[in-house]
């Protein structure tokens, strides 16, 4: 498989409330097959099958997150050519659904400011991949200063997101966020749902480019 060897899939993480309802449901799976546009990827199930497996996980696992991996399966060039190598090219593509709980966040977190220098914007960035390869170090670099995790920046210090999370600040009584479209992030869906969860409290949400200064 592929997305084992080069992680070339994609996935997504869906919340589940403490009743057991998947949260966004339908903008996490319309993430995912606008994503498969660009990498080409026939996704073996349709939209309703994908929703159902997933409510079935969360309505089972209660208050947690349900985790959707879809693997590419094999491919031309992954090896069969190869004298002495056994590889079914026909082997198919693979979608994973598991139930997981919610880390535990502390009640305040400290982010430590790193350069995502791999950070092209564009149609690549808007996919949720498999590979978080580059952003698993910066968890770690952070941690070694002394920090909870993360913000990553671009080379013009504005602030992206975390490594493995969305991100939003309170200043001056109004929810900043950065804005996906501007910058060229995968959009979230978690910032997405957020205005919606704004109106009873009545917040203000703002979308933006903010400079980490």
């Amino acid at each position: 498989d592929t997305t084992v060897q080069r992680g070339d899939g994609m996935f997504e993480v869906v919340r589940v409330t403490p009743d057991g309802q998947p949260l966004g449901l339908s903008l996490h799976i319309e993430r995912l097959f606008q994503g498969a546009i660009p990498l080409d990827y026939k996704i073996p199930a349709s939209r309703s099958d994908i929703a159902s497996w997933i409510t079935a996980i969360a309505n089972e696992g209660g208050e947690g997150m349900v985790r959707v991996l879809l693997t590419r399966g094999s491919m031309a060039g992954s090896g069969a050519h190869l004298p002495g190598f056994s590889v079914d090219e026909n082997a198919p593509p693979t979608i994973v659904v598991m139930w997981q709980p919610l880390p535990k966040w502390p009640a305040s977190t400290r982010l430590y400011p790193l350069q995502a220098w791999w950070h092209p914007a564009g149609t690549w960035q808007t996919v949720k991949w498999l590979s978080y390869g580059p952003n698993m170090p910066m968890s770690r670099m952070a941690a070694k200063k002394g920090f909870d995790d993360a913000v990553l920046t671009s080379e013009k210090d504005v602030v992206l997101a975390g490594p493995t999370f969305a991100i939003g600040w309170f200043r001056k009584g109004i929810l900043e966020t950065p804005s996906a479209e501007a910058l060229g992030l995968l959009p979230a869906c978690t910032l997405a749902l957020t205005p919606d969860c704004a109106k009873e409290p009545n917040l203000k949400v703002s979308e933006g480019v903010y400079h980490i200064k």
